[in-house]
């Protein structure tokens, strides 16, 4: 009776350290799909930082076109005075002349620096919209990047999370289980003590002797969608 409670003892210490081997294994996974989701969130962090670097070089190109464009237009601009005022003086030698002549040549000098400071105008207010486009743009793009990275570490710590549950649910189970044929076992060598070697045909156990129970465990891999088995011993 001492050997039977002794083996039973022993098999039932080997079960405890397999659930424990198990639930080892839980943690591990665990710990590698939270260091998958740092790398992750490290690579996305990168991707933002680079994506921010070029939309700010690009802002800062459109910076420098615009103002290469207000130099060449200002440029411009006196370029079109001078001439206006070489004109004027190459006129007033001419008054004496033809007055007429004179007033026609200025209204047309003026109405061609108009033309000009017009399209100058038109030229830096498409730049700055086209810059402000640029701008708001990257704006977007940076939110985009931030969001999908807060939602792809979301949803990994909770597959995480529910693979661990799910370990710990079926753990519970097979020592329930374990105990329960444990407590079994020693009834029946309990009843040997007391009135002898029971008979085959009243043996209460629902699993034939020297047979094994197999209990799913979930195998804990990154998915959280494979079970494996644990093998439950029935031998006396």
């Amino acid at each position: 009776a001492k050997a039977r409670e002794s083996a039973a003892q022993m098999d039932l210490e080997a079960r405890r350290l397999k659930a424990e081997t198990a639930l080892r294994l839980a943690e591990q996974a665990k710990a590698t799909v939270e260091e998958e989701c740092s790398e992750a969130i490290r690579i996305q962090k990168e991707w933002v930082e680079a994506l921010r670097k070029q939309l700010a070089a690009k802002t800062a190109e459109w910076d420098v076109m615009v103002q290469d464009a207000e130099a060449a237009a200002s440029q411009k601009i006196a370029d079109v005075r001078a001439v206006a005022a070489q004109l004027k003086g190459a006129l007033a030698d001419e008054v004496q002349r033809s007055e007429e002549h004179v007033g026609e040549e200025i209204h047309k000098t003026g109405k061609f620096a108009e033309s000009h400071r017009t399209l100058v105008d038109g030229q830096l207010a498409l730049l700055s919209q086209q810059a402000e486009a640029a701008r708001q743009l990257a704006e977007r793009r940076v939110a985009e990047a931030e969001a999908l990275s807060s939602s792809q570490h979301l949803q990994r710590t909770m597959l995480a999370e529910a693979a661990e549950a799910h370990t710990r649910q079926h753990l519970e189970h097979t020592k329930t289980l374990v105990e329960g044929r444990v407590r079994k076992e020693v009834g029946l060598l309990m009843s040997y003590l007391d009135h002898g070697e029971p008979n085959s045909s009243s043996r209460s156990s629902p699993v034939p002797s020297g047979l094994e129970l197999w209990v799913p465990v979930p195998s804990c891999s990154s998915e959280g969608g494979e079970v494996a088995g644990l093998a439950v011993s029935d031998e006396n």
